[in-house]
């Protein structure tokens, strides 16, 4: 799992940097699930909503499974929003991203999810 905590306005290379170590978490787990800690974001400049946009239409080798994410303000909940939409209507791929109360609840969240996809005993 990767914790992130963004401070200040998101830019283009900070998801760039993002994009290296998820796709090292999921070539070495082929899952993997992120928790993002957005209370003192900002904002997230066109730059980095245009690369969101250019990563969602690659193979999805280096996207986590799902991401949980808390502590947003309206206004970078209504950007986040008007993103993903657009990912989803654009991209190959919808985005797996909840919007959370708080650190616990996402990481109960993670670890609902982690169950969900362990196999199943079969006895």
């Amino acid at each position: 799992m990767i914790g992130l905590a963004f401070r200040g306005h998101i830019s283009a290379d900070d998801l760039k940097a993002l994009r290296v170590v998820t796709g090292e978490m999921m070539r070495e787990c082929g899952r993997g699930f992120m928790v993002a800690d957005m209370a003192e974001c900002t904002g997230i400049g066109p730059g980095a909503r245009k690369y969101m946009a250019e990563w969602s239409k690659q193979d999805g080798t280096d996207v986590p499974s799902c991401t949980g994410v808390y502590g947003l303000s309206f206004a970078i909940r209504a950007i986040m929003m008007l993103a993903l939409n657009a990912i989803k209507l654009l991209g190959q791929r919808e985005p797996d991203v909840v919007f959370l109360k708080d650190e616990a609840e996402a990481m109960r969240w993670v670890d609902e999810q982690r169950a969900a996809l362990l196999p199943k005993d079969v006895t």
